[in-house]
């Protein structure tokens, strides 16, 4: 027979019983700490529900594990090193104390219990309740019996008492009998209120387990969840949250519903809230990933997640929303990026002195590859590298903002939806589908999005430098000064001092990247007027680059003649100027040409239609090749210190510091040997190069090139009509004074009667200056030594003739010295008669002979010629060797 006083602490020693209503579960209230975190105990549940709520109740020393797997739990906790020497710690462990904690109990005493254990545990539980209440009923009839017999019996004596006369002011004589009376009933009521708590707890504990069998997995549905949400588990998660739903959708409470079952509703309501509670907390992770998800990523994914989970808010029109903030504000971004770093490198180029290596301005070949390297300073590359990755990063951008739009085109009809999930009983349903206005919402915000990229381009590529007027190295240009204070030929983009040939390169790939870029943006079809829009600005772009190369051709026409080493190529003839300056242009012409016309390895079908560059861009462009020309010719005029001008400084002088003349322009030719190379590469360029750059330019851009070359032409004439001039004038001079002197001033009598015995010394010292003449312009320029002499002796002989008229008479044999001074000049510069020197010479017989007294010696058929055939023949044969370079003939 079990001991139920012991079983249930019963003491006969109690000295009062405070009384207290029968405590109610509380299921409406969240109850501790834990509750509060959301998660909950279905072993707090169960404690609530079989404790009373009453004052303390001592804690006894020690009992057997309830469970049954020991006779002293006190013992178990020791053994594990768990402290149990106050009753404080001890009554946590203990099931007759109020503050048993069933969890902590579980996890100390039977932390190495199997789940089958668990279960025979529960089974002995449930037979020793059954044991304890009968017992317990037992107890309670048998001693409420006894009570009521007693006070029957106490009841039966009072009347009698009353009945006898006693007085009311003694309370009969029962005052004493009364107090012993309600002394007694107070210690009963002490003993037996703590067997009717047990009993109540009983019940409750009997009820709690009947509960929690019953709902075993819903009351494991939390810590199931949350295993789900922990091993990224979607599909058991979905599948077991459904099947909770069904569980309570079963639960139907109405009029007739017993208490008990509300009651085990609110509890099962407090463990579907902690489910509630999860499945929320996991939806707002979801969301967050769904913020975050590209359209190169499994954005459908979770759209599918939060559609099969049930959500309030529309997952796709989120999406499509978060996309579109998302590329807004990395294009703002980009931008801001692009023009901070285009106007500090800009400001620091700036400040750093210009390039005075010209060679930077040439196309290199790399050996026999024909793929040219361009050159540039680094700090210049550096810059232009620096924009060309973010616009590539900005290019990227597009890309992927296409892809999102492909996708969002995709939702709006509907297409992509077919395969994404419904939700529980059809609850996500609402969501697969947009209304007009939404529609129209995404596409406007579609539109703006175009809208906003395209000002953002266009305000990068309009803006001006922030060094406006730094990037031209010399002041000549003042029509270019001009457009940079109007900022109309000032561009951010472009690095200051940057030449021709890197903003083609660099360019050309900047839009080849951008076209790419819009046609794809194009071909989203967010609407007709976004492309047209990304037409207007890409045209406005290729104008603006245009103008950008332009203003660096014509920075680098400044700087080319600095390129002129005076060294000659394999010719001999000319320096190796013209040659460079053929391959700038023709290089220059390809890069102009991928600019101008977006050229690209790419498929050009599938690119955004621009229209063809205007008259105006085309005259900007064609203007520029004539001024860059014009120019380069004028910088070449500017390289000789002097043109017959000692104040006339040389454009070196001007444009380089002193300590970088002497090393980039080596001083080893002098003026005169400068001059003819420079009149044989104005040669090479008015007949060969120009004519071909300006053929190539207008075949392959369509520019109208005739009059263009015409003037250039025009041009080239008048200089090389001044540098010859130039080179000659001082010869010439020397050469009419020479020949002044032997005709007039040497005081030879042309009226002699003496016969020619020799040439004339003026006639000597006139070829022999011819000679070193030859020998310079040979060793400088073979290819002028023809025109170089032809002219002087056309000179020498214009100036005797013009000599000879200031002459009034001749006598025969005076007459036949001049004759036998022209026959000898005429012999030996034979190899340069020009019909200019022939029509003089002819002039000169003429003059002898009408000033001539006596014209016996004209009688004969060959004339004054026949009778200084032998002083001529004696005179070249000693002149042959001193004349050789003239490869003197006999005289005939």
């Amino acid at each position: 027979m079990v001991d139920i006083s012991q079983v249930y602490n019963i003491t006969d020693d109690a000295t009062e019983w405070n009384e207290q209503d029968v405590t109610r579960l509380n299921l409406d209230a969240k109850n501790d700490a834990s509750d509060q975190s959301g998660a909950l105990s279905k072993y707090a549940l169960l404690r609530q529900l079989v404790s009373p709520g009453h004052g303390e109740v001592q804690t006894t020393e020690d009992e057997a594990d309830p469970l049954g797997s020991t006779d002293s739990v006190v013992a178990v906790l020791r053994a594990r090193g768990i402290d149990a020497s106050s009753s404080v710690d001890r009554s946590k462990y203990l099931v007759s104390s109020i503050e048993f904690e069933p969890r902590q109990f579980l996890r100390d005493v039977h932390s190495e219990a199997t789940y089958d254990n668990l279960t025979n545990s529960l089974d002995y539980l449930e037979s020793s309740i059954t044991q304890q209440s009968e017992a317990l009923r037992t107890l309670v009839e048998r001693d409420y019996d006894r009570f009521v017999k007693s006070k029957t019996a106490l009841d039966s004596v009072l009347e009698q008492i009353k009945s006898t006369g006693f007085s009311a002011d003694h309370e009969w004589g029962l005052q004493t009998t009364k107090n012993l009376i309600d002394d007694s009933n107070a210690k009963a009521t002490v003993i037996m209120k703590p067997v009717i708590d047990n009993q109540a707890r009983e019940e409750r504990l009997k009820a709690a387990l009947e509960l929690i069998k019953a709902n075993k997995y819903l009351f494991n549905l939390p810590s199931t969840i949350l295993k789900h949400v922990k091993n990224n588990d979607h599909d058991s998660l979905v599948r077991d949250y459904r099947r909770g739903k069904d569980m309570r959708s079963n639960e139907i409470i109405s009029a007739d519903t017993p208490e008990i079952v509300i009651h085990n509703k609110k509890i099962t309501d407090r463990i579907w809230g902690e489910v509630e509670v999860i499945v929320d907390e996991y939806k707002r992770d979801t969301w967050k990933v769904l913020s975050t998800t590209s359209a190169e990523q499994n954005y459908m994914q979770v759209i599918a997640k939060l559609l099969e989970l049930g959500v309030e808010d529309n997952p796709i029109l989120e999406w499509i929303e978060c996309q579109i903030r998302y590329f807004d504000d990395l294009f703002t971004d980009q931008f801001e990026k692009l023009k901070l770093t285009a106007r500090i490198m800009s400001t620091n180029l700036a400040g750093l002195p210009s390039a005075t290596n010209s060679l930077f301005i040439l196309p290199h070949n790399d050996g026999d590859n024909d793929e040219i390297t361009l050159s540039d300073a680094p700090d210049i590359v550096e810059m232009w590298i620096a924009l060309r990755l973010l616009l590539g990063d900005i290019s990227n951008g597009i890309e992927r903002c296409c892809l999102f739009w492909e996708c969002c085109a995709g939702f709006l009809s509907g297409e992509k939806q077919r395969g994404l999930p419904t939700g529980y009983q059809g609850e996500s349903e609402v969501h697969l589908s947009f209304s007009d206005t939404q529609i129209e919402e995404i596409k406007k915000s579609g539109r703006e999005m175009v809208e906003r990229f395209a000002d953002a381009i266009r305000d990068f590529f309009s803006a001006p430098s922030p060094t406006q007027g730094s990037f031209s190295g010399s002041s000549a240009r003042e029509g270019h000064s001009e457009k940079d204070k109007q900022g109309q030929d000032s561009f951010l983009f472009l690095p200051p001092n940057t030449n021709a040939l890197s903003a083609v390169h660099y360019l050309s790939e900047v839009l080849n990247t951008l076209v790419s870029s819009f046609s794809t943006l194009s071909k989203a079809s967010m609407s007709a007027r976004s492309s047209e829009s990304l037409t207007n600005v890409l045209a406005l772009v290729r104008d603006r680059c245009v103008q950008a190369v332009c203003k660096s051709w014509a920075n680098d026409s400044e700087k080319f003649a600095l390129l002129e080493d005076w060294v000659t190529d394999s010719t001999g003839s000319q320096t190796h100027l013209p040659e460079h300056y053929e391959k700038y242009l023709m290089q220059l012409l390809k890069g102009v040409k991928s600019v101008l016309m977006f050229s690209s390895h790419e498929d050009s079908r599938d690119r955004l239609v621009v229209p063809k560059p205007s008259s105006r861009l085309m005259k900007v462009v064609s203007s520029t090749l004539q001024d860059s020309a014009i120019f380069l010719l004028d910088s070449l005029m500017g390289l000789l210190t002097t043109l017959g001008d000692p104040s006339r400084a040389s454009y070196v002088e001007k444009s380089l510091p002193s300590t970088a003349s002497d090393e980039l322009t080596p001083q080893e030719k002098n003026n005169e040997s400068k001059i003819l190379l420079l009149l044989s590469n104005l040669s090479l360029l008015r007949n060969k190069i120009m004519p071909r750059v300006y053929h190539s330019y207008e075949k392959t851009l369509g520019l109208r090139t005739h009059e263009a070359n015409m003037a250039l032409r025009d041009k080239m004439d008048e200089m090389d009509t001044t540098l010859f001039d130039v080179y000659t004038r001082k010869k010439r001079t020397v050469l009419s004074s020479v020949i002044r002197h032997g005709i007039l001033e040497r005081g030879f009598d042309w009226n002699t009667s003496s016969s020619p015995k020799a040439i004339s010394n003026y006639v000597y010292d006139s070829l022999l200056m011819l000679v070193v003449v030859h020998a310079r312009v040979s060793d400088v320029s073979p290819v002028l030594v023809e025109r170089v002499i032809g002219v002087l002796y056309e000179h020498i002989l214009k100036t005797i003739l013009s000599r000879l008229r200031e002459v009034e008479t001749f006598s025969d044999q005076g007459m036949l010295q001049a004759a036998a001074d022209v026959e000898f000049l005429r012999t030996v510069m034979s190899n340069f008669k020009t019909p200019e020197a022939q029509n003089t010479t002819q002039l000169i017989y003429k003059t002898l002979r009408s000033s001539t007294t006596k014209l016996t010696s004209w009688d004969s058929k060959q004339g004054p010629k026949a009778f200084v055939r032998d002083v001529v023949n004696a005179a070249t044969e000693k002149s042959r060797v001193s004349m050789m370079a003239f490869a003197i003939y006999d005289y005939q």
